[in-house]
């Protein structure tokens, strides 16, 4: 009985260290910046996601950690794949990127969220900012 019990403590409280994430944040102090946290296949590493506004000098753009921003414009196409990762896991919400980098070298990334509710405000904030 007791073994049925720590067995199954085992399984509810073991956190999968290969996907983070899980909220969205708006920072008023800075017009239209909306900033998302998510898994980032690529580098595999919590990254964080800005969509930075329009500005006198420079398009509105989006932008993963510190990286070069991108501008709708360089992004060809973002689809979002639900994976079911098991028994006692959330799904994750995978976001495919395809984009032309500073350089207009094709480049993919993949972006990585397990909470559903931030999953949707991430593609609101894809569709503001038109995509």
């Amino acid at each position: 009985m007791y073994f049925l019990l720590i067995t199954s403590l085992v399984f509810i409280t073991s956190v999968p260290s290969d996907i983070v994430l899980a909220h969205s944040t708006h920072h008023g102090e800075i017009t239209n910046k909306t900033i998302f946290h998510a898994w980032w296949d690529e580098e595999d590493e919590d990254c964080i996601i800005r969509f930075l506004p329009k500005t006198s000098s420079s398009e509105a753009s989006f932008q993963v950690n510190d990286g070069i921003p991108i501008s709708k414009d360089q992004i060809l196409e973002i689809y979002k794949e639900k994976k079911y990762r098991g028994a006692f896991r959330s799904k994750a919400y995978i976001y495919h990127l395809t984009y032309k980098d500073e350089k207009s070298k094709v480049s993919t990334s993949k972006i990585i969220f397990i909470d559903k509710n931030t999953s949707i405000k991430f593609e609101k904030a894809l569709e503001q900012f038109g995509i």
